[in-house]
């Protein structure tokens, strides 16, 4: 090969490098998703909870899809008319395939009066599912504590420093048709923890179990309550987290000593300049 023909050679390579900087190359990743997204209908809000102590009802909904979730929505309905319509926020992400949202309607509701509830979820291929269920809000109050910090309302999250927990729910309102209390971690139903009753009628009851996480996490928790008359109530829902603070005082920390390094040897060279 002469001269010539090396040098009209390069030029080709360095026009075809141009052209590629500027229309850029182009990569595409095709990804397939032909099933819907689909909604556990066990552990999403439905049913019979405890009234909010503001009235205002929050729902939390738990998606398994295998590629992706764009988002999911809310109705709250009361007979034939639409009351409100809510986006629900993403909280976290349990497993490969499991999603778990949560949100707040505005709407001010009444005790002992069932309200209907529809559920839309929608995936990044643009696959939707709904469900259409009801939930009742009964005349059921109280509180849970973690490791003795009082879970103050359902978007509580309670940063704890140890895998193992105590937590103790104490009923303020029809504590005598409490028939058992147990609790649902991440959504699963298929692994339910009972609490036990402790107390007397002169200090008071309440309910008492214990659960070691299996490492450090986000871990999603609901309160249910078992009456007398067969109702399953929703007393608390919130987030526990352990591990995560330290991690952040460590990279805080980490951040803080880069910066003293980076400004020392700064001021270092300035002196040398000197």
């Amino acid at each position: 090969m002469n001269g010539t023909a090396r040098t009209a050679i390069a030029v080709v390579i360095i026009v075809l490098a141009l052209l590629g900087v500027g229309y850029g190359w182009k990569t595409a990743t095709i990804i397939a998703d032909t099933t819907p997204p689909e909604i556990d209908e066990d552990a999403t809000t439905h049913g019979d909870i405890s009234y909010p102590e503001d009235g205002k009802l929050t729902v939390n909904c738990y998606v398994d899809e295998t590629v992706g979730m764009k988002q999911v929505t809310c109705e709250l309905w009361d007979y034939m008319t639409r009351l409100e319509k809510i986006t629900l926020s993403l909280q976290e992400k349990l497993d490969d395939d499991t999603y778990h949202y949560r949100g707040t309607f505005s709407k001010t509701l009444t005790k002992e009066k069932t309200y209907g509830l529809h559920y839309w979820a929608t995936d990044e291929a643009g696959h939707k599912s709904d469900w259409q269920t009801t939930v009742r809000l009964l005349n059921l109050d109280g509180y849970v504590k973690v490791n003795g910090i009082r879970v103050e309302g359902p978007d509580d999250s309670i940063v704890v420093k140890s895998l193992d927990l105590t937590i103790q729910v104490y009923v303020t309102t029809g504590a005598d048709t409490v028939q058992n209390i147990y609790m649902i971690i991440n959504g699963d139903t298929s692994n339910l923890n009972d609490f036990t009753k402790k107390g007397n009628a002169l200090t008071g009851y309440y309910w008492e179990t214990s659960y070691t996480l299996p490492e450090d996490g986000r871990y999603s928790f609901t309160v249910q309550v078992l009456d007398t008359a067969g109702n399953d109530v929703q007393l608390a829902s919130f987030t526990i987290s352990v591990g995560s603070t330290n991690k952040w005082l460590m990279v805080i920390g980490a951040v803080a000593v880069l910066g003293l390094v980076a400004a020392y040897g700064y001021l270092g060279r300035k002196g040398k300049r000197k």
